[in-house]
């Protein structure tokens, strides 16, 4: 009887190690996932920064291409605009002359 109650004083050693064990696994997975999540949050909000600097940039540089359109005596008509891919298109074509 004495073998059994120390087996099962054993299992019951066992089985509190092995839950501590497994509760400081979790406390390390929550803290890395908190970890990631702000990680997360911090990239998302530098990707939405350069979004907006890269709108105003596209914005300047169509306001750029204007001026350096209307600055040339050139008897053609110039459009900027930005293609698909984000790419600037200077679009030129002749000036009709009314005769």
């Amino acid at each position: 009887m004495l073998a059994a109650q120390q087996r099962a004083d054993d299992s019951e050693l066992q089985l509190q190690v092995m839950s501590q064990q497994s509760e400081t696994r979790v406390v390390g997975l929550e803290s890395r996932l908190s970890e990631l999540s702000e990680t997360l949050g911090s990239v998302e909000r530098l990707r939405q920064q350069d979004q907006q600097i890269i709108q105003k940039l596209r914005e300047r540089l169509v306001q750029v291409c204007f001026y350096a359109v209307s600055q040339k005596n050139v008897p053609t008509l110039a459009s900027c605009s930005f293609d698909k891919h984000g790419l600037i298109l200077i679009i030129l074509g002749k000036q009709r002359q009314h005769f």
